[in-house]
């Protein structure tokens, strides 16, 4: 009989029945609040990390269209401009479009006072920038990332 009441009164002691005498109920919001920002970081960094690769596809999708153009007009860049930029009508008007000389985006400008020797290569340069959404990342590498792509044909 003694045993039962000292039961309940060490119960009372805790709290009453059904609670803890420690009480970590607090930490969980603690550790949730401290990995928070950890976790919309790796977030938001995923989401522009996609973004970006899309966009590379997109502007290297243009730059080829704007090739393949070169090897039957190599002597009129507007018709390569005009058929890059037609390949993706959302980027038509945010993207800038160069014809080089060279096998590289850091050729020489392309000009035609005579036709491009058979074997030369051409290159077609897309540019575009991508606005950063994550505030990190925008801090480290600027709130605009440049986005390029080129593709080189060899003129027939």
């Amino acid at each position: 009989m003694g045993g039962r009441a000292e039961c309940r009164h060490a119960e009372r002691r805790a709290g009453g029945r059904g609670r803890r005498l420690g009480g970590d109920g607090g930490a969980a919001l603690i550790e949730f609040a401290l990995i928070l920002p950890i976790l919309a970081v790796l977030a938001f960094g995923t989401i522009d990390l996609g973004r970006s690769y899309e966009l590379k596809n997109a502007v290297t999708n243009m730059a080829r269209e704007g090739a393949f153009v070169t090897m039957t007009n190599a002597c009129d860049p507007s018709k390569v401009v005009d058929a890059a930029k037609n390949e993706n009508a959302q980027l038509s008007g945010k993207v800038t479009v160069s014809v080089v000389q060279g096998s590289s985006a850091t050729g020489t400008p392309f000009s035609c006072e005579t036709a491009p020797p058979s074997g030369s290569q051409i290159t077609t340069v897309v540019t575009t920038q991508m606005k950063v959404i994550t505030p990190l990342v925008a801090a480290i590498v600027g709130n605009e990332v440049t986005i390029t792509g080129t593709a080189t044909v060899v003129v027939p």
